[in-house]
């Protein structure tokens, strides 16, 4: 293995000779190479490994910076991939019925508005019912605690006490009124709940008689009508008295489904009745004979013409013989 040492020797030795080497006109290059390396070799050892440690760091850095190979070599993963085609996607416009355009993630967005709205009121409902069940629950203590107090208090002093024993009468009249006003505490603490449970069940049926008659207003459109819905209504009440329901019954029926049998209940006992008028008018009309035997004799009459037109067609022969007969 030949060293750096070995190597400056050798060149050492060839500048001494430069013309048996190189030959004639080019000892002016040479003579500049030769000083170059002279001096190259009169540097330190220190220098050379300077300079070594500096090729190997900058070799370094060159490996650690990514390169153009680096960058033309990068693949692009699933996760880029899916995420990029789920932004094209939601940038997809869509057209509705009445012209206008809206993306996928506008109806990705109108979707979960929805869906937490719809959480929120399931939310207040069940908060309102919770409600509603503890006013009914305090009106009940309250008025359970009154008739209880009521049940304790002490009965009304006869009259001749006041003479016999003046104290005895003061004081039964003062127990008997701080019990009247206790009842009167409680019944009138009752009454908020009360009030409070009320009118959440009334806006519970208001809700609910909204809900219901849109749903009646779909199956039979007539009824957004205020005409038509009033017939509708009048005749819903009629077949109800019919088979058995009350006016008050009647009234307090919230349910859509009950509506809808109900009418079509009275449309089941129109067609009955129709049919069974329509059936009383054929059994009681009087039969007619003359009609088939008409109707016999002129099939008869028809086979005899036909039979005589291909007896006919048999003997002739002819075309026009032949058209007088009835194929049918």
């Amino acid at each position: 293995m030949i060293t750096s040492d070995d190597s400056f020797s050798t060149l050492e030795s060839a500048s001494n000779q430069p013309q048996q080497i190189l030959g004639n006109g080019v000892n002016t290059k040479y003579a500049q190479y030769n000083n170059t390396n002279q001096q190259m070799t009169n540097k330190p050892a220190n220098h050379l490994q300077k300079q070594d440690k500096d090729e190997d760091t900058e070799h370094e850095n060159v490996v650690q910076q990514p390169g153009l190979e680096q960058e033309l070599d990068y693949e692009p993963t699933s996760q880029d991939s899916d995420e990029d085609l789920q932004e094209i996607n939601d940038l997809h416009e869509v057209h509705l019925d009445d012209g206008e355009k809206i993306t996928i993630a506008e109806l990705k967005d109108a979707y979960w508005r929805r869906q937490d709205y719809l959480s929120k009121q399931q939310d207040i409902v069940e908060q309102k019912n919770y409600v509603q069940k503890q006013a009914k629950i305090l009106a009940h203590s309250a008025d359970s605690l009154a008739q209880l107090i009521n049940h304790h208090m002490p009965a009304d002093p006869h009259p001749s006490l006041a003479q016999t024993d003046p104290s005895a009468y003061q004081n039964i009249i003062n127990l008997r009124q701080q019990a009247l006003n206790i009842i009167n505490h409680f019944v009138e603490e009752g009454r908020y709940p009360d009030k409070i449970a009320k009118e959440l069940d009334t806006e519970h049926v208001e809700i609910k008689l909204k809900n219901e008659n849109e749903k009646l207003e779909n199956i039979f459109p007539q009824t957004k009508d205020p005409a038509q819905r009033e017939s509708f209504f009048q005749n819903i009440f009629k077949i109800g008295k019919k088979i058995g329901f009350q006016e008050e019954e009647m009234k307090n029926i919230i349910d859509h489904r009950l509506l809808v049998l109900a009418h079509y209940a009275q449309l089941g006992l129109q067609s009955q009745k129709i049919s069974e008028d329509v059936y009383r008018k054929i059994r009681h009309k009087p039969s007619v004979s003359s009609v088939p035997n008409r109707k016999k004799s002129s099939n008869h009459h028809r086979i005899t013409s036909q039979q005589r037109a291909i007896q006919k067609l048999q003997k002739s022969g002819s075309f026009y013989d032949a058209l007088d007969i009835d194929f049918v």
